[in-house]
Protein backbone atom coordinates (compact mmCIF):
# COMPACT_ATOMS: atom_id res chain seq x y z
CA UNK A 1 0.00 0.00 0.00
CA UNK A 2 1.46 3.39 -1.01
CA UNK A 3 0.21 6.85 -0.19
CA UNK A 4 2.35 9.92 -0.77
CA UNK A 5 4.75 10.07 2.16
CA UNK A 6 3.52 6.77 3.59
CA UNK A 7 4.28 3.23 2.52
CA UNK A 8 3.49 -0.13 4.10
CA UNK A 9 5.19 -3.34 2.94
CA UNK A 10 2.38 -5.81 3.48
CA UNK A 11 4.60 -8.74 2.48
CA UNK A 12 7.09 -7.76 5.17
CA UNK A 13 4.36 -7.65 7.82
CA UNK A 14 3.07 -11.05 6.67
CA UNK A 15 6.60 -12.51 6.71
CA UNK A 16 7.20 -11.14 10.22
CA UNK A 17 4.01 -12.79 11.48
CA UNK A 18 5.02 -16.07 9.83
CA UNK A 19 8.48 -15.83 11.45
CA UNK A 20 6.90 -15.33 14.86
CA UNK A 21 4.69 -18.37 14.31
CA UNK A 22 7.67 -20.49 13.22
CA UNK A 23 9.57 -19.46 16.35
CA UNK A 24 6.62 -20.31 18.55
CA UNK A 25 6.36 -23.72 16.90
CA UNK A 26 10.04 -24.36 17.65
CA UNK A 27 9.51 -23.35 21.27
CA UNK A 28 6.61 -25.76 21.61
CA UNK A 29 8.83 -28.58 20.27
CA UNK A 30 11.49 -27.89 22.92
CA UNK A 31 9.82 -26.88 26.17
CA UNK A 32 12.13 -25.71 28.94
CA UNK A 33 10.24 -27.69 31.54
CA UNK A 34 11.21 -30.88 29.71
CA UNK A 35 14.66 -30.59 31.30
CA UNK A 36 14.37 -33.09 34.10
CA UNK A 37 17.35 -34.54 35.87
CA UNK A 38 17.56 -36.79 38.88
CA UNK A 39 20.02 -35.99 41.64
CA UNK A 40 22.21 -38.91 40.59
CA UNK A 41 22.64 -37.49 37.10
CA UNK A 42 24.14 -34.25 38.38
CA UNK A 43 25.79 -35.85 41.37
CA UNK A 44 24.41 -33.28 43.77
CA UNK A 45 20.86 -33.11 45.16
CA UNK A 46 20.78 -29.37 45.97
CA UNK A 47 22.13 -28.54 42.49
CA UNK A 48 19.35 -30.62 40.95
CA UNK A 49 16.79 -28.77 43.06
CA UNK A 50 18.16 -25.39 41.95
CA UNK A 51 18.18 -26.48 38.31
CA UNK A 52 14.54 -27.59 38.59
CA UNK A 53 13.62 -24.27 40.18
CA UNK A 54 15.49 -22.36 37.47
CA UNK A 55 13.82 -24.34 34.68
CA UNK A 56 10.38 -23.78 36.21
CA UNK A 57 10.93 -20.04 36.37
CA UNK A 58 12.48 -19.94 32.92
CA UNK A 59 9.54 -21.90 31.52
CA UNK A 60 7.08 -19.43 33.05
CA UNK A 61 8.98 -16.53 31.47
CA UNK A 62 9.06 -18.25 28.09
CA UNK A 63 5.31 -18.89 28.30
CA UNK A 64 4.67 -15.19 28.92
CA UNK A 65 6.97 -14.15 26.07
CA UNK A 66 5.34 -16.69 23.75
CA UNK A 67 1.91 -15.31 24.60
CA UNK A 68 3.08 -11.77 23.85
CA UNK A 69 4.70 -12.93 20.60
CA UNK A 70 1.52 -14.72 19.51
CA UNK A 71 -0.44 -11.52 20.13
CA UNK A 72 2.10 -9.50 18.12
CA UNK A 73 1.86 -11.95 15.20
CA UNK A 74 -1.91 -11.83 15.31
CA UNK A 75 -1.89 -8.03 15.31
CA UNK A 76 0.49 -7.94 12.35
CA UNK A 77 -1.85 -10.16 10.33
CA UNK A 78 -4.87 -8.04 11.33
CA UNK A 79 -2.98 -4.93 10.22
CA UNK A 80 -2.36 -6.52 6.81
CA UNK A 81 -6.04 -7.45 6.52
CA UNK A 82 -7.11 -3.93 7.52
CA UNK A 83 -4.76 -2.30 5.00
CA UNK A 84 -6.03 -4.58 2.24
CA UNK A 85 -9.67 -3.90 3.16
CA UNK A 86 -9.05 -0.14 3.21
CA UNK A 87 -7.29 -0.28 -0.13
CA UNK A 88 -10.15 -2.32 -1.61
CA UNK A 89 -12.70 0.17 -0.27
CA UNK A 90 -10.82 3.17 -1.67
CA UNK A 91 -10.34 1.52 -5.06
CA UNK A 92 -14.05 0.67 -5.15
CA UNK A 93 -14.99 4.28 -4.51
CA UNK A 94 -12.48 5.81 -6.89
CA UNK A 95 -12.80 3.34 -9.74
CA UNK A 96 -9.95 2.04 -11.85
CA UNK A 97 -6.85 4.19 -12.19
CA UNK A 98 -6.50 6.37 -15.28
CA UNK A 99 -3.26 5.48 -17.04
CA UNK A 100 -1.46 5.99 -20.31
CA UNK A 101 -1.08 8.82 -22.82
CA UNK A 102 -4.67 8.49 -24.03
CA UNK A 103 -6.04 9.12 -20.56
CA UNK A 104 -7.67 12.48 -20.10
CA UNK A 105 -7.59 14.50 -16.93
CA UNK A 106 -11.22 14.97 -15.83
CA UNK A 107 -10.14 18.09 -13.90
CA UNK A 108 -8.09 19.44 -16.79
CA UNK A 109 -9.32 21.94 -19.20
Amino acid sequence: MRVEGFHVELDVLTDAAAGINRTLALLSDRPVDAVSLRAGQLGHGPLTDRLDEFCSRWHLGVEHLAGDAAEAGSRLLRAVQNYLAAEHTVQGRLGPPVEGPAATDPGGA
